[in-house]
């Protein structure tokens, strides 16, 4: 699936640099532009937990906690939606930001074994 084929319902984010984006409409858009629903979807996955982390960080405003959220959890491009009919899939990345992120396995989504052991960065490394 390209970009061009998403529906006018998906939405899939990408990390640029420092920023993240979204694929939404088949339009490029920056974060703020999403329409209000799409927002309040990635405000209803930041848990309590993640959401206590960003506030602690330092990071306050509504759009730069679903910008940060977003980089840690969706910020890859695998051509899928990351929004489906008003669904966030949060799903195991290889962090762009790996390495350089002060949230490393924090706020972002880690992989977690049957066994309930959290994987490391050097233990996805030796598996990769």
């Amino acid at each position: 699936m390209s970009f061009a084929n998403l529906l006018g319902v998906e939405t899939e984010f990408i990390a640029v640099e420092a920023d993240i984006i979204a694929v939404h409409g088949r339009e490029w858009k920056p974060i703020e532009a999403l329409p209000t629903y799409i927002l309040g979807t990635i405000d209803l996955a930041i848990d309590y937990k993640k959401r206590r982390l960003l506030t602690n960080s330092m990071i306050f405003d509504y759009i730069g906690q679903i910008k940060q959220f977003l980089k840690c959890n969706a910020s890859i491009a695998y051509f899928t939606p990351d929004i489906k009919v008003e669904v966030l899939k949060i799903k195991y990345l290889p962090c762009a930001f790996l390495g350089k992120c002060p949230y490393e396995g924090t706020l972002c989504s880690t992989v977690k074994t049957k066994s309930g052991e959290y994987l490391t960065k050097s233990k996805l490394s030796i598996g990769s």
